[in-house]
C-alpha cells in the first residue's frame, strides 16, 4: 500500500512540475548563440543616435528603468549604483528570471521539465552628443537546486553555486559519456544550460530592441 502511494505520489509531483516527456536517450544539446564580448566578458551593447539633450535622455531612461522593474513580473530587481545626471551616467543592477527547459533524471531516465533560471546583471547608460550607449554585463546565473528520487522515495538534493556566462559555455560544451549518475545528471544540466543560453540571448537583444522604442516612441503633447 504505501508503495503504491508512493508511487502515485511520485507520478504527480512530476506532471505538477511541468514534466512533458521522458525518454532513456541522452538530450542533446542546442545550439549555442553568438553572445559577444565586451571588455574581457560576455555582454551586449548598442550605441544609439537620439535627439535629446543628455539631461532629457537621462529623464527618459530613468523612466525606463522604472517602468520595466516595476511592471514586469519576470523583473524582480533593482537597485542604482551610479546616477550621475551631469556625468551623463546610470548604472543599475538587476534581476530577471529565464524560463528554461531542462531534465531531471529518475530510474535511468530524462524527465523534461520547466525551471526557472534568475539572472544577475548590470545594465549602464552613457549619454552624450545625442547618443547613448547601452551595456548589459555582469551577469551571474542561479540555477535551481537538483533533486534525484530513488526507487525507495529517498531524496538527494544539490544546490549549485551561480555562474558566469562564459562558465555555462564552457559547461555546455563539455561531453559527459559515462552512465553513472552523476554522468546523467551532467547531460541533463548540459542541455539545461544551452537551452537558458538561446532564451538569455534572445532576451538581451530584446531588451536593447525595448530601450530604442521607448526613446524613440513619439509622445502625446496634448
Amino acid at each position: 500500500m504505501k508503495k503504491a502511494l508512493f508511487l502515485l505520489a511520485l507520478v504527480l509531483i512530476i506532471f505538477s512540475d511541468g514534466a512533458f516527456s521522458q525518454t532513456k536517450e541522452a538530450p542533446i544539446p542546442r545550439q549555442i548563440p553568438e553572445i559577444p564580448i565586451f571588455d574581457g566578458e560576455r555582454g551586449y551593447r548598442e550605441v544609439l543616435t537620439i535627439q535629446d539633450s543628455t539631461k532629457e535622455l537621462y529623464r527618459e531612461l530613468q523612466l525606463f528603468l522604472s517602468n520595466k522593474y516595476n511592471s514586469t513580473k519576470d523583473v524582480i530587481d533593482l537597485s542604482f549604483d551610479v546616477s550621475d545626471q551631469s556625468a551623463g551616467i546610470i548604472v543599475a543592477k538587476g534581476k530577471f528570471q529565464i524560463p528554461t527547459f531542462s531534465y531531471n533524471v529518475m530510474n535511468k531516465k530524462y524527465y523534461k521539465i520547466i525551471t526557472n533560471y534568475l539572472v544577475d546583471h548590470t545594465v549602464t547608460f552613457e549619454m552624450k552628443n545625442n547618443r547613448v550607449r547601452t551595456t548589459l554585463s555582469g551577469f551571474l546565473v542561479q540555477q535551481p537546486p537538483f533533486e534525484f528520487t530513488d526507487i525507495m522515495g529517498n531524496v538527494t538534493r544539490t544546490d549549485f553555486p551561480k555562474k558566469s556566462i562564459q562558465e555555462m559555455i564552457d559547461f555546455t560544451n563539455l561531453s559527459f559519456l559515462d552512465a553513472s549518475l552523476n554522468g546523467r545528471v551532467n547531460i541533463g544540466r548540459r542541455y539545461a544550460f544551452s537551452d537558458f543560453l538561446n532564451s538569455f540571448h534572445d532576451r538581451c537583444e530584446a531588451y536593447l530592441d525595448e530601450i530604442e522604442v521607448f526613446l524613440n516612441q513619439k509622445k502625446d503633447n496634448w
